[in-house]
């Protein structure tokens, strides 16, 4: 929840309405600011700081009322830049845990076709035996061939790719 200007302007004249932050309670303040998404919970809080800031000012005697207002203004805005960072934080936090998720996914989903690629090795290995067994290996050999070129080629390539990601910092 952030509390931009406007919104404390809000706050204010429905506190002032209501009689001031001693009078006022923080359901009536919600109903008299009919803002959608602000729970009685923001207010209360902020009503909390808003009546701390309005006594230590008052409880000040040097000062005139628009001193007062000044400083009130000043704390608010302080609050409000503490949430603000707050709520960078959280979504840093939330973006983090999402690429997390992601390499984890694509870690489990690099380890499923390495396992795959193991099995299938396997078949073709097994093919090559049956063939050999059948005499039809002179023939079969040239495909086999083929296919560890491929099968190289592909390793080559993953393995440029594993080290060129391996150098990213956002990686470790």
């Amino acid at each position: 929840m952030r509390w931009t200007p406007e919104l404390h302007e809000k706050f204010v004249d429905a506190v002032d309405k209501l009689g001031g932050s001693e009078k006022a309670t923080p359901k009536a303040v919600q109903k008299v600011m009919k803002v959608e998404g602000l729970t009685i919970y923001h207010v209360k809080s902020h009503l909390q700081k808003y009546r701390t800031v309005r006594h230590q000012s008052e409880s000040s005697d040097a000062g005139t009322s628009a001193e007062r207002s000044n400083h009130m203004d000043e704390v608010c805005s302080q609050n409000m830049k503490h949430m603000e960072a707050s709520e960078g934080l959280r979504t840093q936090i939330g973006l983090q845990k999402q690429l997390h998720a992601q390499l984890e996914l694509q870690r489990k989903m690099q380890l499923q076709v390495e396992e795959h690629s193991k099995y299938l090795e396997m078949v073709i290995a097994r093919q090559g035996e049956s063939l050999k067994q059948l005499g039809a290996l002179p023939r079969f050999q040239h495909s086999n061939t083929q296919s560890v070129d491929h099968k190289e080629a592909y390793r080559e390539q993953t393995a440029d790719t594993d080290s060129a990601e391996g150098s990213h910092p956002e990686k470790e």
